[in-house]
């Protein structure tokens, strides 16, 4: 056997053992990504939820007289009442109360953004399987919101918002939940 014959093949054997290095680093890159992504995604539902909080509470602070009004629990889980679009009309501000739920119910589930594909309509915004419960309290006010996360986790929640809805798997494991609390004074 001549010295060429034996540097080829441990040339080969190189070459075999780049490729594998490589074709792990590809993985470890591509698992990197994934990662990234759920995190984003965790992070953009996160920050939907706490503008969606926001969102109520000055409907509501735009509304103090009917503050008993916006009391709800279990919102999401079924379409919200048309009722008066105050947005044309004069509305009292009972019928206020009504259509800034609706609306905001909408925002919620993600029906107030659709989109047709192949004449069927799917909703594009809102959270992952939402639930939202609105409490008050002598002027105090909570308002929790539960979505589906993708990611198992422990829930260190207070809240029971959206835990009976069996959304968020056997034990709430996906479960997240937001929970914002100020006060609205009188006008």
């Amino acid at each position: 056997m001549t010295t060429t014959g034996q540097q080829w093949g441990a040339g080969m054997v190189e070459v075999l053992v780049a490729i594998v290095v490589f074709a792990v680093g590809i993985l470890g890159t591509f698992s990197l990504q994934i990662a990234a992504k759920k995190a984003n995604f965790e992070a953009a539902q996160h920050s939907l939820a706490t503008e969606l909080a926001r969102d109520i509470i000055e409907r509501m602070r735009g509304n103090r007289g009917e503050l008993d009004a916006y009391v709800a629990e279990d919102i999401g889980s079924a379409p919200p009442a048309a009722g008066t679009d105050c947005r044309l009309v004069a509305c009292t501000s009972g019928q206020l109360a009504e259509h800034d739920l609706s609306q905001w119910t909408l925002r919620l589930t993600g029906a107030d953004e659709l989109v047709s594909i192949d004449g069927s309509k799917f909703d594009t915004g809102g959270l992952l399987m939402p639930r939202a419960c609105i409490s008050s309290n002598s002027r105090e006010v909570s308002v929790a919101i539960a979505w589906r996360g993708t990611g198992k986790i422990i829930d260190g929640s207070d809240s029971d918002c959206g835990k009976s809805s069996a959304l968020y798997g056997p034990e709430n494991e996906q479960r997240r939940v937001l929970v914002l609390t100020t006060y609205i004074g009188r006008t």
